[in-house]
């Protein structure tokens, strides 16, 4: 992972701390693209494949999947790919 101690971020200013691997600013919520512009879907289609999901690097959901407890997660990353697995459930 990066290292962004030091750095500061775009919108808000603050400086990142050491531990910050992130792609959302902790304090004013802007995603920043630390490994660039996503590409998923363009892959995804080239082989005909659906996007499941697309997550962000948070410490909360590695924890919350370390746990068991991914479900809990607050946000609707996950949505896609809850809705997909239940549908081969299904068949």
């Amino acid at each position: 992972m990066a290292d962004y101690k030091g750095n500061t971020c775009p919108v808000c200013k603050q400086k990142f701390k050491e531990a910050d691997d992130i792609v959302v600013c902790p304090d004013c919520g802007k995603h920043i693209n630390v490994f660039g512009n996503s590409h998923v879907d363009e892959v995804a289609a080239k082989h005909n494949l659906p996007v499941l999901a697309k997550c962000p690097i948070d410490p909360k959901l590695a924890e919350l999947s370390d746990a068991g407890m991914i479900e809990t997660y607050g946000g609707e990353f996950l949505e896609g790919a809850a809705d997909a697995c239940e549908k081969l459930l299904k068949k």
